[in-house]
């Protein structure tokens, strides 16, 4: 009798073995495809979200006045201050203040020598009409989300922006005026929040952004970068 299995067939199992070659095929696809996912990595992580975090950012600015008269006794003054993102990351302007002041030159003229006694080579010379004290004829003051106000003013890399306001006064009452203006600006993406209190010296006084900030930056920097752009003691001057 013959039992199962025993049919006297012979049998036969094979076994491959890959080539040399297919041993190299198939590593160097694995390598691409690690290769593949570092470069997904570095395209949608780095480029989109590690890289810009790093990058500097920076406004620019730079304010223009217009003036023209209206009828017989009214000059009418536009001021307008521009933004621009000259970095490679997004921005939000954080906070402006911007004051105009008017000045009138005196019949008397002045002349005097000055040097900064702690800055050794700083000095200014001066030969010229006096002036009036400076009169305030406009305060702006407007603060977005970075700084606790509301929306937000935002600008790509290379993107501009700008605000502009208007004022009137008597024809001749000045011979010139000035626009000293502060500006603040973030990162965009930065959700810290500081609230900004305005600072006025006196209730009838222009308002300025504070000077110190709270929030701490990796960089060892307080608080979100401010641009001091111009003060009363350093502001532009515009003829009318």
């Amino acid at each position: 009798m013959i039992g199962p299995g025993d049919s006297g067939e012979t049998s036969y199992h094979v076994h491959t073995h890959p080539s040399k070659v297919e041993h190299w095929r198939h590593l160097l696809e694995i390598i691409a495809l690690i290769i593949a996912a570092v470069w997904a990595f570095y395209v949608f992580i780095y480029q989109e979200r590690i890289k810009p975090a790093t990058l500097p950012v920076y406004v620019e600015s730079s304010v223009a006045v217009s003036h023209q008269p209206i009828g017989a006794n009214v000059e009418f003054i536009n001021v307008a201050l521009n933004f621009r993102n000259i970095g490679s990351t997004q921005a939000d302007l954080a906070g402006v203040a911007a004051n105009v002041f008017g000045y009138r030159f005196l019949p008397k003229t002045f002349a005097y020598t000055a040097a900064h006694p702690k800055v050794p080579g700083w000095f200014d010379v001066y030969d010229s009409l006096g002036t009036t004290q400076p009169k305030l004829l406009h305060s702006y003051y407007h603060v977005w989300q970075p700084f606790g106000g509301y929306g937000a003013r935002h600008l790509d890399a290379g993107g501009t922006s700008q605000i502009s306001f208007w004022l009137g006064i008597h024809r001749g009452e000045y011979n010139v005026v000035t626009v000293a203006y502060r500006y603040c600006f973030t990162r965009t993406g930065d959700d810290r929040t500081y609230h900004a209190t305005p600072t006025r010296h006196d209730k009838n006084g222009p308002f300025w952004l504070p000077d110190a900030f709270k929030n701490d930056l990796p960089s060892g920097e307080r608080g979100y970068r401010c641009v001091l752009a111009s003060s009363i003691q350093s502001s532009q001057g515009f003829p009318l």
